[in-house]
């Protein structure tokens, strides 16, 4: 029981600075500005980008793994293949947003507003959604397996041939949502 304890303090330790309760601060007192290039296929893994305007960019193929993307907005963003795992994107937004086949695994995604967003042919293996709004989104063959699905509006959303199977699911509106070849194989 302690061994387990202490790997699960260690794993928060490492994700605290990701989180935005950190600043990381040079020795000016001045917040540390990104390092990387906003462009497509630019590698923008473990960068803090939070509270940022991204809106409208063409950030296709853009490495965001383990970015803090927290209160950003990612509104009409081209984010096609773009790598999203691990990234924190909390009270984010990311309406009518391109998101087709980008990788979103164990991805954070609280609060976080995605309607009308492109999520076709993504992964979002293991993801936290909660508390989400994908109202009218296309979510066409994307991969929520073993994803946490809670709380979230999926009305009018396109969830043709999605797998879902051992999804865990609690609260969730699928009003005149479509779900033609959709698999729900262990969905809990």
């Amino acid at each position: 029981m302690i061994k387990e304890q202490s790997y699960f303090l260690v794993i928060c330790l490492i994700l605290l600075p990701l989180t935005g309760c950190i600043d990381l601060e040079d020795e000016a007192n001045e917040l540390v500005e990104a390092e990387c290039k906003l462009v497509p296929n630019a590698n923008c893994s473990y960068e803090d980008l939070s509270g940022m305007d991204l809106s409208g960019k063409d950030l296709s193929g853009i490495d965001f793994s383990f970015a803090n993307l927290t209160w950003s907005d990612l509104s009409d963003t081209d984010l096609s293949g773009a790598d999203l795992q691990y990234c924190f994107c909390d009270n984010a937004s990311f309406e009518n947003a391109d998101l087709s086949d980008t990788n979103m695994f164990s991805t954070f995604l609280v609060d976080t507003r995605m309607a009308g967003a492109n999520l076709d042919d993504a992964s979002l293996l293991s993801a936290f959604l909660i508390g989400t709004d994908l109202n009218g989104a296309s979510l066409r063959k994307a991969n929520l397996r073993n994803s946490f699905i809670i709380d979230v509006d999926l009305t009018n959303a396109n969830l043709d041939n999605a797998n879902l199977d051992t999804t865990n699911v609690g609260v969730v509106d699928f009003s005149n949502s479509t779900l033609i070849g959709t698999t729900f194989i262990g969905m809990v």
